[in-house]
């Protein structure tokens, strides 16, 4: 049974191992790409085998904790702007100015981030940074994903 409910999700990581490496597409794009791919050979693997539903239930559950809480990890790790700072800091021996820590770590992550609004046609760029009407709409949909669910306090997104 342990080996059942580990299978997919150690099939999962040494697929998205050695697809990382490649570096040709967006990480999430590769993670949701092989969790459909195992759930496909799941539904597979449970009309060949007859399996159990209690089993596939079971095995189900335990491979979309681990993936997500795999993709959780990989999130925090790769986009948290304090763990670059530290990052950052320890390449440097633990010295550097504000100013210098401010334009290596914290000006790209926000430069990149604002490549990735005009990329998506939510602001345009002139001599000044203004949003769009689609940029507008989406952010009125998150104010009211954000309303229904009670979120608040949170960033940009704050409810009056």
């Amino acid at each position: 049974m342990i080996f059942q409910i580990l299978t997919p999700y150690l099939i999962y990581k040494f697929f998205s191992f050695f697809l990382l490496k490649i570096k040709k597409f967006n990480e999430i794009i590769i993670f949701a790409s092989i969790y459909i791919l195992i759930l496909i050979c799941l539904f597979f693997y449970v009309i060949l085998s007859k399996i159990n539903l209690n089993e596939l239930w079971i095995i189900f559950n335990f491979y979309n904790f681990f993936v997500a809480m795999d993709i959780w990890l990989f999130g925090l790790l790769k986009k948290s702007v304090s763990i670059n700072i530290l990052r950052f800091l320890s390449e440097k021996n633990c010295q550097t100015t504000l100013k210098k820590l401010t334009n290596e770590c914290v000006y790209k992550l926000f430069y990149q981030r604002v490549l990735i609004l005009k990329k998506n046609k939510f602001l345009t760029i002139n001599k000044l940074i203004k949003i769009t009407n689609l940029g507008e709409k989406k952010k009125l949909f998150i104010l009211k994903i954000r309303k229904i669910f009670k979120i608040k306090n949170a960033g940009y997104y704050k409810l009056n």
